[in-house]
């Protein structure tokens, strides 16, 4: 069980960046259409889904990991080694820190009739949970 829920969160994440690409790509191409309105929050929407589902297979990784449960045995130590410490406490946090961006990203989409203020919303919010994920996604496992 273990082993395919490491595999699944880390296909799933690939999948989850395509869509945040893909939403990023849409909204820069769609930022000068002021007269045109929403059609579709469907993609928006199927990439927080993605996120949202890479945070429970997380969480559920979190709590059975065995790296996880060494550095809470001894918090003085894993503080002091980096790769207990970003385990721990630094991947969780950007990660949930840029998933609450993408959820009140989407939240705020619902409401945003005409194309190019939905647009700046999905660059503004996505790209700064972006930014959050990328920056604490564990470079040793891109390569699993």
């Amino acid at each position: 069980m273990y082993t395919g829920l490491i595999h699944a969160h880390h296909w799933l994440r690939y999948v989850a960046l395509v869509l945040m690409i893909i939403s990023l790509v849409k909204a820069f191409m769609n930022l000068k259409n002021k007269d045109k309105n929403v059609t579709s929050i469907k993609l928006e929407l199927y990439t927080m889904i993605s996120f949202h589902l890479q945070l429970i297979i997380g969480l559920v990784l979190f709590f059975v990991s065995t790296k996880v449960m060494t550095a809470m045995n001894d918090m003085g130590a894993a503080m002091k080694d980096a790769d207990l410490r970003l385990a721990l406490i630094e991947h969780p946090l950007m990660m949930i820190l840029g998933l609450i961006m993408i959820t009140i990203g989407y939240a705020k989409l619902k409401s945003k009739t005409d194309l190019a203020s939905y647009s700046k919303t999905v660059i503004i919010y996505y790209g700064i949970g972006t930014l959050l994920i990328l920056s604490k996604i564990p470079t040793y496992s891109w390569a699993l």
